[in-house]
């Protein structure tokens, strides 16, 4: 749910010879994106501006306090016309309980910075936690932000419920 009430369903499924579904977007089991769909139902496989992450690894397991990794692309700008190049930065900064409206779940805490050029950096947090295998949180961070506009579309959101598959 994101902090304005708004809920959205994020459905995780493993299927496709062991990849990851997550909305239209295809992980195998080392977190490599490696199949996204389009918004006209196409499949990209890899990267170009609209979809600049496929094929980069987001969650270089196993994941550990004091961890470290960098991803860097090319992506269309939010708030303008044209491409710019991304630098991503994480850092696991510890491990702890954290409370959602789904519960309270042990996840490692993780700061992203997120930079275009020297001058404009944006800030998140994310927990994730490996007794769901995602985000139970996001909080982004404006007073580490440097930019009102930078991050449009990012908003903050917690796990309101989650259902596990019959087996």
């Amino acid at each position: 749910q994101y902090d304005d009430g708004t809920r959205f369903n994020r459905r995780i499924g493993r299927r496709d010879g062991g990849l990851c579904v997550i909305g239209q977007s295809y992980y195998d089991k080392d977190w490599t994106l490696v199949k996204q769909i389009g918004r006209n139902g196409q499949e990209i496989t890899s990267a170009q501006p609209e979809y600049p992450l496929v094929g980069e690894k987001w969650l270089p397991f196993p994941l550990t306090v004091g961890k470290e990794w960098q991803i860097n692309y090319r992506a269309r700008f939010s708030a303008r016309a044209g491409v710019g190049y991304f630098s991503n930065y994480f850092k696991v900064l510890s491990f702890e309980k954290v409370k959602t409206l789904a519960g309270t779940f042990a996840a490692l805490k993780i700061r992203q910075e997120q930079r275009h050029g020297s001058a404009t950096s944006e800030v998140r947090y994310l927990w994730y936690a490996s007794e769901v295998e995602y985000y139970v949180k996001q909080e982004y961070s404006r007073h580490e932000s440097n930019s009102e506009d930078y991050w449009l579309n990012v908003r903050n959101y917690e796990l309101v419920s989650v259902t596990r598959p019959k087996k």
